[in-house]
């Protein structure tokens, strides 16, 4: 299956059952950095990359997020974040990186402005943000992909997209939107969907799968999202974006595999699309 899939720096060295399987399978591996990927020893990153090349897998690079506000108006917090991003799109270097993933969190009270339609960015929010991404580019020849974390709305980051080059597009997480963005009781993917297609911007999925109650990363199928509708409307709008099979346990990860392999959609997408 040609994708990418989920590899964590925290599981490693210890933990390699991931990485071991996604040599196996051929899976490329979306390099998480938060939770100690900054503090990993840089012969274990370079290691790995040359792991990783010599079994012939392209890798991507997911940057680190928690406690990260690159939209900030408050400059030791966007400097702090920043920086955090600079050193993480670094190490991504030393992978050949082909295209990594941010968190642009925003939020309506992220810059003290508060506005009458919350999902609407501010200015101030929009121009801090756009420098900071616009530095992130600058350092990487790979493309960006900013993902929705408790957007309710995917207006702020097509907005943000807007100002920024086209190497950076946005990624839609399936499950942050059933989760964050109560899709799970709003049913309106379709409301999601139509704008990132009609943008072409969108370019990369995470799928995973949540009962709506937490973001729990389970295996496609084992909660309550909708993958049928899902496909659906993404052969609809015409779209096929590359992906990664985001789950945070092995048994998960099969569990998707097992779901795109014997789903009819699922045939169709991973035959028609992502390389």
């Amino acid at each position: 299956m040609n994708s990418y899939a989920t590899l964590l720096i925290k599981w490693l060295p210890a933990e390699r059952a991931h990485l071991d399987y996604m040599m196996e399978k051929k899976l490329f591996p979306e390099v998480g950095m938060e939770h100690g990927g900054l503090d990993y020893p840089p012969e274990g990153h370079r290691e790995l990359a040359s792991s990783l090349k010599d079994h012939g897998l392209r890798a991507a690079v997911h940057l680190p997020f928690f406690g990260l506000v690159p939209g900030s108006a408050d400059e030791k917090l966007w400097r702090r974040s920043l920086d955090r991003l600079l050193r993480a799109a670094e190490i991504a270097s030393w992978y050949g990186a082909d295209h990594l993933i941010g968190h642009p969190e925003f939020s309506p009270l992220a810059d003290g402005e508060r506005l009458e339609d919350n999902n609407k960015p501010s200015e101030r929010w929009l121009e801090r943000s756009v420098l900071a991404w616009e530095k992130v580019l600058g350092a990487t020849d790979a493309r960006l992909y900013l993902e929705n974390t408790d957007d309710q709305t995917p207006e702020a980051i097509l907005s943000l997209l807007t100002h920024l080059p086209e190497r950076a597009g946005m990624c839609f997480d399936v499950g942050h939107w059933y989760f964050a963005a109560h899709g799970r009781y709003r049913r309106n993917l379709a409301d999601w969907l139509e704008p990132m297609a009609a943008s072409r911007r969108l370019g990369h999925l995470h799928l995973h799968d949540n009962d709506g109650d937490a973001d729990r990363h389970w295996g496609l199928g084992q909660g309550g999202i909708d993958f049928h509708a899902f496909f659906d409307l993404m052969k609809t709008y015409g779209h096929r974006p590359t992906f990664t099979l985001e789950a945070h346990r092995l048994e998960s990860l099969k569990q998707s595999q097992a779901w795109l392999e014997n789903d009819p959609r699922g045939i169709e997408f991973v035959s028609v699309g992502a390389v």
